[in-house]
């Protein structure tokens, strides 16, 4: 493709008059294509930088990309300053390794964005990181041992299950591998010290991916100890300089030689080297340099240096060790000098001048105007839109409209193609370049961009949907770790409680390898009251679970034979059939009522949804779809949302209220907090404000007069959607045509306020919202009695919350509230106790007093839970309304409480608080548009515990990686399914513990569903042999326990022969023991399937017990034995089948199963 505005003969060039950032990257797509050179696209801000990597990706396609060899790059810039004592932020330093990886070693043309400061970051040197990177290729020879070594000198950690990136295993002839610079871990399969395998494969599932030929295993961090002699004379020689104590100064080297990572630890790189190096020494020597915006780099480059040079004075002038800025930065000057060197294109949003090319594509910012006033207009909000389409059309240009979602399920999309628009989707990864669209012709394709443009040239016009209905904010569909999908069994350990399915609870003594009868095999101690021991095969595993009973609750040991536990099932069960009984009389009375259908195919829905400011979950998603269903039949809805804060309910309630109004009823909200009321109030007011839909709000923070106003609109019919307490129940409420209540955490309400409930809303379309998880068990229980929608997936932000641990610095502490308070946000400041106790600082007063003292006007408030309950409220509806900027509180903070405007939360003596806890502080901010920031202050490295190291480590990495763990505790389970049966059933689940409740309930309402029994759980498995997992083949008894876990409540044979090919794939040849124990898993699974009770396997024969509940057909069974000689009848209830006396065990279990899939096709 040919283009005027393109630079001949090397020559620089500057293009002007660019509309927007969205503009700019389709010039450099176009450049692309038009040069053999490498590129770097230079941008101001990290923002930016990574805005226009999006947009390069949508202009060029992903399917231009292969996966270890992407053309789209980023440099990311280590985000903060490198004076600050904090643990290294490794994420983005892996992934800039990564950047430079590419640079050194792809021979190809390739796209490089980067920031200004991320360019002006030194790097190692290029020497060094070639020395530290490893070649490895299939059929090449390599000692593992050795191998691992290089892992770790690189800066690679050892963990067990290979997830995340710049860590590795060893397991036997396997070694797993995740480098940086690939999107995927690898695998290698070794047969003695020859690799004869290698292949991506899925971290969650673990599962193979592709294969490969080569690997290149680039050092994953900075701090690599490349000059090991002469680092110790470097270090006294700083410390001497600083006058640092030699004794801190040795504990320092101690460190650094051990390779432990340590507070401040970026602070010493230079240490580790000779010189760091510009990282325009990574670029090849002639290349294209895209410059955007120059007005802004030059000025963005001196401030960050500068800032940097204060930074250092401050850390010198407190005789901190530490090296100038020149050590760590390239001179500002330096880097535009090596600019001009190379070939350059300038890319300016200023007017062309004499001196400049003018850029011949223009914005939309009169449509996008347009468009917005227009959505006030009920009857056509998209007339503008409409208008603007067919004129473009008739100009017989190609349209392309960039929607956030696939564009088959985008909401505008459709409406368009309901208007006779017809849109042309693209696939998801398709090239725009060469640009081959057709004139006269509206495309839909996937995209994140923030503005759209017309180019005059090509005749093409680029439309957003975030520019023309609010933009949204991409959310990555973040998959749970591989670990998060294991059974509460796996986090077992020596000590804990067990719950036995038939002999109650017992303490767990780990996994143990006896011999009884001289067959060897791993055996699970359980000890009883009165030190009585059980053994049970590790084949049986699934008779146990782990005790779950909630907090506080005292746990007593059964006797091993004794009665107690069948008394306490019985009691149990008796309380269950009661609850499920009301359950089920519930579910029939509302079957009965006439209610309101609402068709969900107004025009103004899809737009609404469109205007929502997020890409939807999937859970989010099939939940509004739930909702519209209930709502578009004749019977009342009555529907359970769950989820936790931040999961997206309200937004699902928002779609209901809105299709409630447009149906021309009345909506009310009723939440049990006037704090949750004012939330509500905002978010509604909000999402409605483009929108035909008054809104309103009920309590006690509503003057007398404006209360009086709201219950006359409310009669009349003219106000759509009120929002209140309890108040709202009252006799002097009066809706003209109520249609939708929205209930919010209804447990928290009062007996009294629940008996009105069930008065009020008879015939009512009714929505409940819960922030307390319930679980799946207890979902597929009761699903078809009480209709629920559970929200499991959290969402990621595109800037997801960045997380700093230091040490206490008063400096750091100031430097962050200034920032927030800068760009006009809140801070929350999070303290372990009120009155602070061994390992806690300070007092929640003394907190308050001294960020009072540090930062003034912050102008901060406290609240913790012994406080009057009106000063506690007061308090809290100031920080809600914007009026306090800072926050001071124990760990009470409104579990439902969604402040986008908070996006700093600073946890003091954060070692004082558990993981779980840490997560879910962290997840209070990071709401909104901007990027928000959690630190966790602890004491210095040397006063923290092993344990709280490993804490602090965790909740750093997993902030960046958008992996996560599941938030919602056990704890927090059971609370939710006591609130959800009723509180009388909360001491039934601390009985026999939550697992064991649960079979108990599905039980009862199979009975009363008339549902015939679930067949037994563990049929019964008599062998002359068994087979387990040798501690050679997994040495991690927790492992161990792990597989045994997931073979043992395997789906179905398929689901064990996935599980076996896991594990050859992640440990190897499987042994002739594991082989055994993977076929009898097989036989016990077709045991279940058939419904019988166990099997005894003999040389010549094997012997099936089916008893009464089988699912086996007698005339297919007769019919079979008539057909076959090998089936027989012994007794009523058992069936023998012949075996040819095979020796091998493997092979008679094979034979086995063969007789079992013959009566599986016997099955009714």
């Amino acid at each position: 493709m040919n283009s005027p505005l393109l630079p001949e003969n090397n020559r620089n060039i500057t293009i002007a008059g660019l509309g927007n950032g969205s503009a700019a990257a389709f010039l450099a797509a176009e450049l692309s294509g038009t040069t053999t050179k490498s590129i770097l696209y230079v941008t101001a801000n990290e923002g930016r930088s990574l805005e226009t990597a999006e947009q390069l990706r949508l202009y060029l396609g992903e399917d231009s990309q292969e996966m270890d060899r992407p053309l789209i790059g980023s440099l990311p810039w280590v985000e903060g300053s490198v004076y600050n004592e904090i643990l290294p932020e490794r994420f983005s330093i892996e992934q800039r390794m990564a950047a430079l990886s590419h640079l050194l070693f792809d021979s190809q043309p390739r796209i490089m964005v980067a920031s200004i400061p991320s360019l002006l970051r030194r790097v190692i040197p290029r020497e060094v990181f070639d020395a530290f990177s490893i070649l490895v290729g299939r059929d090449t020879t390599f000692d593992r041992e050795e191998l691992a070594r290089s892992l770790v000198s690189a800066g690679y950690q050892p963990v067990e299950t290979v997830e995340d990136p710049a860590t590795f295993a060893v397991r036997g002839q396997v070694v797993d591998c995740f480098v940086p610079m690939y999107p995927l871990p690898v695998r290698l399969v070794f047969f003695d010290d020859i690799i004869e395998e290698m292949w991506f494969f899925d971290p969650q599932s673990q599962k193979r991916v592709r294969q490969l030929d080569e690997l290149l295993i680039h050092p994953a961090v900075e701090t690599i100890l490349s000059e090991p002699d002469t680092l110790r004379e470097r270090l006294y020689h700083l410390a001497d300089a600083a006058g640092y104590p030699s004794s801190k100064t040795r504990y320092l080297l101690e460190r650094i030689q051990l390779g432990d990572e340590f507070f401040g630890m970026e602070t010493f790189t230079p240490l580790y080297h000779q010189e760091l190096i510009p990282v325009t020494d990574y670029f090849p020597e002639s290349i294209l340099v895209i410059l955007e915006d120059p007005e802004s780099l030059k000025g963005n480059a001196i401030d960050h240096f500068e800032a940097e040079r204060e930074r250092f004075e401050g850390a010198d002038s407190e005789n901190r060790m530490v090296f100038p800025p020149q050590e760590f930065y390239l001179d500002p000057n330096a880097l535009f000098q090596w600019f001009h060197s190379q070939q350059n294109v300038t890319l300016s949003f200023s007017s062309p001048t004499d001196l400049s090319i003018p850029c011949n594509i223009s914005s939309h910012t009169t449509l996008s105007l347009e468009v917005k006033r227009a959505r006030s207009d009920k009857e056509e909000p998209l007339a503008p839109l409409k208008k603007a389409l067919s004129s473009f059309l008739d100009e017989q240009r190609a349209i392309l409209f960039v929607v956030p979602e696939e564009p088959v399920v985008s909401p505008i999309l459709k409406t368009l193609g309901d208007s006779g628009f017809s849109p042309t989707l693209l696939p998801t990864g398709r090239a725009l370049f060469p640009l081959e669209l057709k004139k006269g012709t509206l495309y839909g394709i996937r995209g994140y961009l923030r503005s759209g443009f017309t180019s005059e040239d090509h005749g093409l016009v680029v439309l957003s949907e975030e520019e023309l209905f609010g933009r949204k904010v991409h959310r990555e569909a973040r998959q749970k770790k591989f670990a998060d999908a294991i059974e509460s069994l796996e986090s077992i350990e020596p000590g804990d409680y067990i719950v036995h399915h038939e002999h109650g609870i017992g303490l767990y003594g780990g996994i143990h390898l006896m011999r009884p009868a001289g067959i060897p095999g791993d055996y699970l101690l359980i000890e009883y009251l009165g030190g009585d021991k059980l053994y049970l095969p590790a084949h049986k595993i699934a008779l146990i679970s782990k005790y779950r009973g909630g907090k506080g609750e005292t746990v007593k040991l059964d006797k091993l034979g004794g009665k107690s536990w069948e008394k306490r099932k019985l009691s149990v069960s008796d309380k269950v059939k009661g609850l499920a009984d009301q359950l089920l009389s519930l579910a029939t009375d509302r079957a009965l009522k006439e209610g309101h259908a609402y068709p969900a195919e107004d025009p103004l829905l899809y737009e609404f949804a469109a205007a929502f400011p997020y890409e939807e979950t999937a859970d989010q998603m099939k939940a509004i779809e739930q909702v519209y269903e209930d709502m578009g039949e004749s019977t009342p809805m009555d529907r359970l949302i769950c989820g936790d804060v931040g999961y997206g309910k309200t937004e699902v309630a928002l779609r209901a209220a809105f299709l409630a109004v447009l149906g021309g009823r009345q909506v009310a909200i009723l939440a049990p907090t006037t704090l949750l009321v004012e939330q509500h109030l905002r978010t509604f007011r909000e999402r409605f404000s483009s929108f035909p839909v008054e809104v309103a709000a009920l309590s006690r923070f509503q003057s007398a007069k404006n209360q009086t106003s709201v219950k006359e609109r409310l009669s009349l019919g003219t106000l759509d959607v009120v929002i209140g307490t309890h108040r709202i129940l009252s006799r002097d409420i009066h809706f003209k045509n109520l249609g939708l209540l929205i209930i919010d955490e209804e447990q928290r309400f009062g007996v009294a306020q629940k008996e009105k409930l069930r008065f009020f809303k008879p015939n009512l379309e009714v929505l409940t919202l819960s922030a307390t998880p319930i679980p799946r068990t207890l979902h597929m229980s009761i699903m078809g009695i009480k209709d629920i929608s559970l929200i499991t997936t959290p969402p990621q932000d595109r800037l997801a919350v960045k997380s700093i641990v230091s040490p206490m610095k008063p400096e750091l502490i100031r430097e962050a509230i200034q920032h927030e308070l800068a760009r006009g946000g809140q801070i929350f400041v999070v303290v372990p106790r009120i009155t602070g106790s061994r390992g806690s600082t300070r007092t929640i007063a003394e907190w308050l007093e001294f960020i009072t003292d540090l930062v003034p006007e912050s102008n901060p408030a406290m609240a913790h839970g012994q406080m009057d309950p009106a000063i506690l409220e007061r308090v809290m509806v100031e920080f809600l309304s914007g009026d306090r900027k800072l926050l001071i509180s124990t760990n009470i903070i409104e579990a439902g409480l969604d402040i986008s405007r908070a996006n700093t939360i600073m946890i003091m003596d954060a070692q004082n608080f558990g993981l779980s806890q840490l997560y879910q502080l962290r997840g209070r901010v990071g709401r909104g548009k901007v990027r928000a920031f959690a630190y966790f202050f602890v004491p210095p490295s040397s006063q923290l515990t092993d344990h709280a190291k490993k804490r602090l480590q965790a909740i750093q990495r997993y902030s960046q990686l958008g992996a996560g763990f599941n938030l919602a505790s056990e704890d927090l389970e059971i609370r939710g399914a006591g609130e959800m049966l009723g509180t009388k059933q909360s001491g039934a689940i601390a009985a026999v513990g939550f697992d064991a409740y649960m079979e108990i309930v599905e039980e009862a309402l199979r009975e009363l569903r008339g549902e015939p029994p679930l067949p037994e759980k563990d049929p019964e498995l008599k062998i002359d042999t068994t087979g387990y997992f040798p501690e050679e083949f997994i040495p991690e008894p927790t492992e161990r326990l792990r597989y045994y876990r997931w073979f043992a409540t395997a789906r179905d044979v398929t689901h064990i022969s996935d599980l076996a090919t896991l594990l050859r794939d992640k440990y190897g040849s499987l042994p002739q023991e594991a082989e055994l124990y993977v076929e009898l898993m097989k036989i016990k699974s077709l045991l279940r399937k058939i419904g019988a009770e166990g099997i005894s396997i003999s040389l010549r024969k094997c012997l099936i017990h089916v008893g009464p509940q089988t699912a086996i057909d007698p005339e297919r069974l007769i019919d079979l034995m008539q057909r076959e000689g090998r089936f027989a009848f012994e007794g009523p209830e058992s069936i023998v089948c012949v075996l040819p006396g095979e020796k091998d065990h493997i092979e008679r279990a094979r034979t086995v199963q063969s007789h079992l899939h013959s009566l599986l096709n016997c099955v009714t």
